[in-house]
Order: C-alpha cells, then structure tokens, then sequence
C-alpha cells in the first residue's frame, strides 16, 4: 500500500493568519433579554465563510478567541446566528456561553474565511484547533482540543481506594 502524505501546512498558516489576526467584527447587540431580536451586520453576511471564530473582549480588553468552528458555505453565517442569537433546542451551540459573556459585560466579536474546496473545511478547523487550543485556548470548543501543558499528575484523579 502506498503511504500519501499531503501537507497542509502552509494552508493552515494562512488560514490561522486570515482568521486570527483579523480584528474580529464587533456585534452590536440590542436586546440582551431576548437574543433572537438582533442579527449580524448586513455588510457581514456577503461574504461567505466556511469556518469561523468566536472572540470575547473585556470593556476596553483584548480580543481573546474563544471557539473555532465550521460549516458549509452555504450554511456558515447561519451557523454563526446560531451561536450568537438563536438556536433550535437539539442544536448544540455556543449561546448559553455567549449569554454567559454578554450578561458579564463583555462585547462578543466574530472573523472568518473561506476555505476552498469546501472539503478541506473540515481538515483546517481540525488543524487549527489543535494549534489554537494549546495553552488552555478556545475554552468554548470541546472537541479536538490538544491537552493543556499547564497539565501535571497532581491534577489527575486519585485511583481507587486500595489501588497503587
């Protein structure tokens, strides 16, 4: 059997680079006590994306990314909606932790790119994810992430009573 190897480096610099060290997109919210009455900025929407990140900053903060993720590019700012807005109640999303942030004070911004062939959209968020959630990054995404360094064995679980 042949081992292919095809290496994805230099697409996922860019990408890293096109979507975080982009100034994320503020999102102007007006109604705090019913997310489902604001939207995204009009201009936002005419460009389509495939895989995007959502950031948080502090009253006059940094920018800190909280969640990458991805979806078709036909279905990529809907999805974004549905972590910043509206959800339906088996759609699992990012707005309880976006309420969570926004009733706290701080401002929830978004960025974005598009990846081309959408294929590969999947691979690039895998990828940047893993190089994102070292250091304990993106605290909102569950899966994919690589392990905190800041890890010892004092944090692991104590074994079973009687067990060495």
């Amino acid at each position: 059997m042949a081992n292919l190897h095809l290496d994805l480096a230099e697409l996922v610099e860019k990408c890293r680079a096109a979507l975080l060290q982009s100034t994320p997109r503020l999102i102007a919210y007006t109604d705090i006590a019913d997310l489902r009455n604001n939207s995204l900025p009009s201009d936002l929407v005419l460009s389509p994306i495939n895989i995007y990140a959502l950031w948080t900053r502090a009253e006059d903060g940094d920018w800190r990314v909280k969640y990458i993720g991805q979806r078709s590019i036909k279905k990529g700012w809907s999805r974004v909606c549905e972590h910043l807005f509206w959800k339906h109640p088996k759609t699992q999303s990012k707005l309880d932790q976006v309420l969570q942030a926004l009733l706290a004070g701080e401002e929830i911004g978004v960025t974005g790119i598009l990846v081309t062939p959408d294929s590969l959209r999947l691979a690039v968020e895998a990828e940047l994810i893993s190089y994102c959630s070292k250091d304990d990054g993106l605290p909102w995404n569950q899966k994919g992430k690589v392990p905190s360094k800041r890890s010892n064995s004092s944090s692991k679980p104590a074994p079973p009573h009687g067990v060495a």
